[in-house]
């Protein structure tokens, strides 16, 4: 069994690069904020349905049910949705980030100690847009952790998605001069990691939402509660609420 302490010391030794997702591990989930997410989609999709269709009568009830046939139940992107009716994807993404209220969002937990204490260079890659990660990381006052050349939104990849291929972990590192095996990449949802372990990196899940740390994974090297308690295995900065161990990704302890 892997002495974990150790490994993640070496990790500091070992690496140059942390990659974060930004919706669901520097920013948080919460149950009130998905509400407000699906409820800015579904305007969104009203909205474009309205200007192309003179004749759409739906209620954003309907659109919200409609989506999640056509792009599935666990998709907020629209992007089934959009392909059925023919409307550009692009621009309901771009309208949907830009109209999500900051001040519902939920704080980050990952304070300024945590992310100065960080050993390696740090990047966001993250399938929203610029504008929305901005906003929210000066609501935090995390901005200055994350100069304009060290944010990848979606369109900083050619929407290239995390899930489809290595492009957009390929855009990063040739960006940023870092060869893969020496980058992590700590994300919440276990699909967009498929493409970094393929290419080497270190991939770490953060398991706060649907049950994802108590399923198996090949392609998952470590899991962890939050990406504060990641960031507290890999510096100094101590612990900020309960003990916990991280743990090698499908293995109980």
């Amino acid at each position: 069994m892997v002495h974990y302490e150790s490994h993640l010391i070496d990790l500091v030794h070992d690496r140059d690069l942390i990659i974060f997702d930004f919706d669901g591990v520097v920013s948080p989930d919460s149950p009130e904020f998905d509400m407000h997410r699906q409820r800015v989609g579904a305007e969104a999709a009203l909205r474009m349905l309205k200007a192309s269709f003179s004749d759409i009568n739906l209620t954003l009830e309907e659109v919200i049910e409609l989506n999640a046939t056509l792009s599935g139940k666990d998709e907020v992107d629209y992007k089934g949705f959009c392909k059925h009716y023919g409307l550009d994807q692009d621009k309901w993404h771009h309208d949907f980030n830009d109209n999500l209220n900051v001040e519902l969002a939920p704080p980050t937990q990952i304070t300024a100690e945590h992310f100065e204490a960080c050993p390696f260079q740090m990047a966001i890659l993250s399938h929203a847009n610029r504008g929305w990660i901005i906003r929210k990381l000066e609501k935090d006052g995390r901005r200055h952790f994350f100069p304009d050349d060290k944010i990848f939104a979606l369109e900083d990849v050619d929407n290239y998605c995390k899930f489809n291929g290595t492009e957009a972990y390929c855009r990063v590192l040739e960006k940023l001069d870092v060869e893969p095996r020496r980058a992590i990449m700590v994300e919440n949802q276990p699909r967009n990691l498929v493409s970094a372990h393929k290419l080497g990196i270190e991939t770490i899940l953060v398991a706060q939402k649907n049950g994802n740390g108590s399923k198996q994974y090949d392609h998952v090297d470590y899991v962890f509660p939050g990406a504060t308690q990641f960031l507290e295995s890999v510096t100094r900065v101590k612990p900020l609420a309960r003990k916990f161990q991280p743990r090698k990704a499908g293995l109980q302890m």
